[in-house]
């Protein structure tokens, strides 16, 4: 069940599942009313914190265009965070350059190019294909200033955040 309260914030109570008991929890807004987040500061490992993302409908390639700032992350064996500027040509490809780090310390930063095709359903479904990697889907914000992607690809799950500058 959820609640809003009138500053916005939303308090979340879960029912237990097989991985985690019952728990209830609030998220205020964090980008104008789309973003929700919230973090345990006692919290003793990353998984304490919660997002909740406000999906757009009614969308298509030609609201996501313009520059947005990367952030992803590759978790799997060989661990990798990714940054760096997207240009969304408004058509369904994508081009920039963007820096991949090992955040164990186990290689140095690297910049390269990356483009691909991204598509947008009007459900505001968004999927993303960069050239040679992995394809991650998920949601673009309501007015396709922010995205988000999930995807599987040999190197492990791919999480990607845009937000539009």
């Amino acid at each position: 069940t959820f609640s809003v309260s009138g500053d916005g914030a939303v308090t979340l109570s879960t029912v237990p599942n097989l991985f985690n008991p019952a728990d209830v929890w609030t998220v205020r807004p964090a980008f104008r009313n789309d973003i929700l987040a919230s973090s345990d500061p006692a919290a003793t490992s990353f998984s304490e914190g919660q997002v909740l993302l406000r999906q757009g409908t009614g969308l298509t390639e030609a609201d996501a265009d313009g520059v947005y700032f990367h952030f992803g992350t590759v978790l799997g064996p060989a661990p990798a965070v990714r940054t760096g500027l997207l240009t969304l040509d408004g058509a369904g490809g994508f081009l920039g350059t963007e820096t991949v780090a090992d955040p164990t310390g186990g290689s140095s930063a690297t910049a390269s190019p990356v483009s691909g095709t991204y598509t947008i359903a009007t459900s505001g479904i968004a999927t993303f294909t960069p050239d040679g990697g992995a394809t991650g889907t998920g949601i673009v914000g309501p007015a396709a200033d922010y995205i988000f992607t999930v995807g599987l690809g040999t190197d492990g799950v791919t999480v990607d955040f845009l937000l539009k500058l």
